[in-house]
């Protein structure tokens, strides 16, 4: 209805992914807070559901992304020698 696919879905999941990984003892939390973000896109009637799912894959996919690349980026920055 207002877009494809949701932005709120789509950064509720990044974060959650990136979060998930940084605290993993909390990723029941952020899972649990992501699917509320995108429960209230698809009851307040601005997203279909396709358009919540489709969001969430891909900021699950960007999450795990951005995790990876700050990663092995972080590991190269604290292996340099001063």
């Amino acid at each position: 209805r207002w877009g494809f696919p949701s932005s709120h879905a789509a950064n509720a999941a990044a974060a959650g992914t990136v979060l998930a990984r940084m605290f993993p003892r909390w990723r029941w939390a952020f899972a649990l807070l992501a699917g509320l973000i995108g429960f209230t896109r698809i009851y307040v009637g601005v997203h279909y559901p396709g358009d919540v799912a489709a969001g969430f894959l891909l900021g699950w996919a960007v999450g795990l992304l951005l995790w990876q690349m700050t990663r092995s980026g972080l590991k190269r920055y604290l292996n340099q020698k001063v």
